[in-house]
């Protein structure tokens, strides 16, 4: 697939159709094809890699998981003036960090037990005195609830940076602030539920999505 991807840059067209519609994409909308050079690298990582020793680590693995989709969403959607892609890009990266990290957080049950991969950064952890036989065992004892609402917090400085970018985009700003507020409301939803992301899918349910995406679209005016 990496290969194919590559391919059609340099040639300009593709036999795989859904790399043709992504070729086609990228040229009218000015993405650079390095852009997705971290995805490959990550995706190779995903087949290897199921634990991250430090914060640093785990963006580094977002750097290629996450970032690459949300830049070019960015080209995609563009800017208005006085702003330009690159004004718009920390933005955009804050935005997939915060998404992908509500994401490991309300999945720490599934992803340990499915697949024996932990996204929370071991030194994290060994700080808060969480060893992996609490997630094995799914309990949820003091210091996990303290570990984990230091991710959150965390998480929730990335949703901030993210808002106050999104009012440089030149179109999708509703829909990108919908998905802001929808996808926070995990991070709400795991609060609410005294920080069981082991025995449910925590995040909003439809009814909430409707009202969420309607306080988007007037955040967004």
């Amino acid at each position: 697939w990496e290969h194919t991807y590559w391919r059609a840059f340099e040639t300009g067209d593709s036999p795989n159709p859904v790399m043709r519609a992504y070729l086609d994409t990228a040229l009218r909308h000015n993405i650079p094809a390095n852009v997705m050079s971290a995805y490959f690298r990550a995706m190779k990582d995903d087949l290897t890699i199921k634990r991250f020793p430090k914060f640093d680590d785990l963006l580094h693995y977002m750097a290629g998981s996450a970032i690459p989709v949300g830049r070019a969403m960015t080209y995609i959607l563009g800017t208005r003036s006085p702003y330009s892609i690159d004004d718009a890009l920390p933005g955009a990266d804050a935005l997939s960090i915060a998404m992908q990290l509500s994401n490991f957080w309300r999945d720490i049950g599934d992803d340990y037990h499915r697949i024996d991969r932990i996204y929370i950064p071991m030194e994290d952890m060994e700080r808060f005195g969480v060893a992996e036989s609490v997630l094995a065992e799914k309990r949820i004892t003091p210091e996990f609830i303290a570990l984990l609402e230091w991710e959150i917090e965390r998480t929730e400085d990335y949703y901030a940076a993210a808002r106050k970018s999104i009012a440089m985009l030149g179109a999708g700003r509703w829909g990108v602030m919908a998905g802001l507020e929808v996808y926070r409301a995990i991070l709400t939803d795991i609060r609410r539920s005294s920080y069981d992301v082991f025995s449910r899918h925590a995040g909003a349910n439809d009814a909430q999505k409707l009202g969420l995406s309607i306080k988007a679209g007037l955040l967004s005016l």
